[in-house]
């Protein structure tokens, strides 16, 4: 990390932080105190119905209503399940499970995922931050500071959110400037702890604080965060602790009405993070390094071991954007809405592919180390025109176009210790092996969505999306001159959908939904070839019965998903393959359950079964198998079909438990605990690395004086000290895994006003 992040804008974080005469203090927002906002849902805000607000079909309405399986949760909400980052959600939304492969964030929903690692490869779920389309796989693993909803939308989404939202999408919903003057901030210091884990202290803070300047006109808002701990991880090489952990995030946001029906939002947003914490090592003893007599390896959890310095493996990522929302109101027609962003992400791994230590191994090259690969920079620009009209008579349109332009780089150095010294940990560029390549990427889409109210209990929607995309590679391997590689493909696509929904009374509807999703062809960017992986297509078959009051609320739901021309991505030492496996065969139930007991307690369940998710036809899957040999495992064919899709569970589940009391003199107490299940998964097709099944719970109690604004809590988070694998590098050279935070204990306060 450069001394400006450690030093520079680390101090302005603090600033925001410490901008109030009182000590920064943890809080989300409560559902009384959040005003709605015209174009996306207040935190917590609840219909009558008990329906959390929501903006799944780009308008507000009730959750209820949407006739697609969802899970929104509030930022308080997350605050007491102890989801401060991405990586987390899938604790609160069963169904999803955020894995990564090195830095890739590659979130899993209903068996729907990705292995692509390229320069404009992307998930074919759907990111988006306030209402912006996040491409980029290594920039998509942050904190969520000053959020005040998250809504994930399970199955394809391809009409409304069509780039890439193959298997769904996730809305993130960040709070915007109010006319009056309101904020909250928190300071956490919690230890990492258990068995097999060098005790680390970790300290969070963050913030948020928004003032008008001219009232009912202009308004600001300022949020920030700051993370740090040394470190869980035992080198053990050194038995001494590693594993950094250190991030700042940013963001600002202008509100300006000019005149009545006019608003325009202007946002920016600036992150560093410093992860060493998601280090990958060969802890299954599968590696190259075995092969040879000065091997040493780790051999449980939260151990590491590598020639490099502190034996992990550093990931640095930077990003940076500011986009500007007009909503203009056009009379009794409707609003229409343009939203403009750019975006900046860059990013640099500096990785061991064997995970283990062996000099001798590196100094034959059977051992990469160090391989550095530098993701970028991304640069992303956007434009989207939306018009969301008023109801006329029995029908509601919504429509739009949008513009997208994505210049993706990577580069990557293989550096021996013999023209370099190895165990600095910081590799110079000009190593014996060199490439560097970009990719253009060009697409445009036209969507459009009628919503028919046949009667006040029969509702139908009628949707579709066209999608038109281009990809363009250039590159160069040391020194030799820039070439252009994929051959310039297009790809286009149409995504239809349709629902009907009918209300069997005011509180309880039932709804089919067909749907279709798109993703976008991949070039292969790490080996400069013309190897291309073409798009995928999933068809969705959904049925549900959806009920909300203020009492309890329930969604079931069953799918059923044909999935075709899945892509994939296995790597070969320094080189890689991509393709296509045929097709896949996915279905299951998802549940999800709040029932309120009385007035101070609440139970939520929620659950999602997949006991079907296989590939159907796929001949040509790639395997790593023994016996190792001293330049690695053999790759063989695998004719997978009939096999286990990967990174997929048969079962996840939540179950969470809230509840709050007045003491009676107006001191507040509340309490929650939330226990979280996965069945597990496979990671690779010959079974060898797999996440077991595993159970967390977490925890939190706060106290809150009488008309103070403070709160004082103790909370817990993985209190099993339950570690499973949540990140992987596979390839000839051995199976490395990267494990999840052990348990930490901490306290926080808190403040708002």
């Amino acid at each position: 990390m450069t001394k400006s992040f450690a030093v520079g804008r680390k101090a302005i974080v603090l600033a925001v932080l410490s901008s109030t005469a009182i000590a920064p203090a943890a809080w989300a927002q409560d559902a009384a105190s959040a005003p709605a906002q015209a174009d996306a849902p207040a935190e917590a805000a609840e219909a009558a119905s008990g329906d959390i607000i929501v903006t799944a079909q780009r308008r507000s309405e009730k959750m209820r209503e949407v006739p697609i399986t969802m899970v929104a949760q509030t930022g308080a909400d997350l605050a007491k399940a102890g989801v401060t980052n991405l990586r987390d959600i899938g604790s609160v939304a069963p169904g999803v499970a955020f894995t990564s492969q090195g830095p890739f964030a590659e979130p899993n929903i209903r068996g729907v995922s990705t292995t692509l690692s390229q320069a404009g490869a992307e998930s074919p779920i759907a990111i988006y931050v306030d209402g912006v389309y996040q491409p980029n796989q290594i920039g998509n693993l942050f904190d969520l500071p000053d959020v005040r909803q998250v809504e994930v939308l399970k199955g394809p989404q391809g009409t409304l959110f069509g780039r890439n939202a193959t298997g769904g999408a996730i809305l993130i919903h960040t709070r915007d400037p109010e006319f009056n003057t309101a904020g909250n901030f928190e300071v956490s210091a919690g230890v990492f702890t258990g068995s097999g884990v060098k005790s680390s202290p970790h300290i969070a803070s963050r913030g948020f604080i928004t003032t008008p300047l001219v009232d009912d006109v202009l308004s600001v808002s300022l949020s920030g965060s700051y993370e740090y701990t040394p470190g869980y991880l035992t080198d053990v090489l050194t038995d001494q602790r590693t594993g950094t952990i250190r991030s700042h995030s940013v963001r600002g946001k202008i509100l300006f009405k000019p005149a009545p029906g006019v608003k325009f939002l202007l946002s920016g947003y600036e992150g560093q993070r410093l992860d060493e914490a998601s280090s990958v090592s060969a802890t299954t003893g599968v590696s190259v390094a075995t092969q040879y007599p000065d091997a040493v390896l780790a051999t449980r959890p939260w151990q590491v071991a590598s020639e490099l310095r502190g034996s992990v493996q550093p990931v640095k990522t930077q990003s940076r954007g500011v986009s500007l929302k007009a909503d203009i109101d056009i009379g009794n027609a409707g609003t229409l809405s343009s939203l403009t962003s750019y975006a900046y992400t860059n990013g640099t791994v500096l990785s061991e592919v064997d995970g283990a230590y062996s000099p001798s191994c590196v100094a034959v090259f059977a051992c990469i180390t160090p391989y550095v690969v530098e993701f970028g920079p991304s640069k992303t620009f956007q434009q989207e025109v939306t018009f969301t009209s008023n109801d006329f008579g029995a029908f509601h349109v919504t429509a739009g176009m949008l513009y997208f332009h994505d210049k993706s780089g990577l580069s990557s150095w293989v550096n021996p210790p013999l023209t370099n010294g190895g165990l600095s940990g910081d590799a110079p560029y000009g190593a014996p092996y060199y490439t560097s390549t970009y990719v253009k990427t060009k697409a445009w889409a036209g969507f459009g969505e009628l919503t028919w109210n046949v009667t006040d209990a029969l509702h139908v929607i009628g949707g579709v999306r066209y999608s038109w995309e281009q990809r363009e590679g250039h590159g160069s391997v040391l020194t030799f001159p820039e070439v252009e590689f994929g051959n310039r493909p297009t790809w286009s696509s149409w995504t239809p959908r349709i629902s009907v929904r009918y209300d069997v009374t005011p509180e309880a509807n039932l709804y089919a939904t067909y749907s279709k999703g798109f993703k976008s062809g991949v070039l292969n960017a790490l080996n400069l070839s013309n190897d291309t992986a073409n798009p995928e297509t999933l068809e969705s078959y959904e049925v549900g019965v959806k009920y909300g009051s203020s009492a309890a609320s329930f969604n079931l739901s069953a799918f059923y998903y044909n999935y075709k021309d899945i892509q994939i991505q296995f790597f070969l030492g320094l080189a890689n393959t991509i393709g296509n496996a045929a097709r896949a065969k996915i279905y299951g139930l998802d549940f999800d359950g709040n029932v309120r007991l009385g007035s101070n307690f609440s139970v939520r369940a929620a659950a999602s079964w997949v006991p079907h998710a296989e590939y159907s036809d796929y001949t040509n899957g790639v395997g790593f198998v023994g016996p190792m040999g001293p330049y690695g495992l053999q790759t063989v064919t695998i004719d997978a079909s009939g096999s286990r899709l990967l990174k997929t569970p048969k079962f996840t589940g939540t179950l969470a438990l809230n509840y709050d009391a007045d003491l009676g003199n107006g001191d507040t107490l509340d309490a929650n605990a939330s226990l979280y299940y996965s069945s597990g998964f496979r990671w690779n097709l010959t079974d060898r690395v797999r996440t077991d099944r595993y159970a967390t719970l977490g925890a939190q109690i706060g106290y809150s004086p009488a008309g103070s604004g403070a709160r004082f809590a103790i909370y817990g988070r993985n209190l099993t000290n339950r570690a499973y694998v949540v990140a992987t590098t596979l390839s000839a050279e051995g199976d490395t895994m990267g494990y999840s935070a052990p348990r930490e204990i901490g306290v926080s306060i808190g403040y708002k006003f």
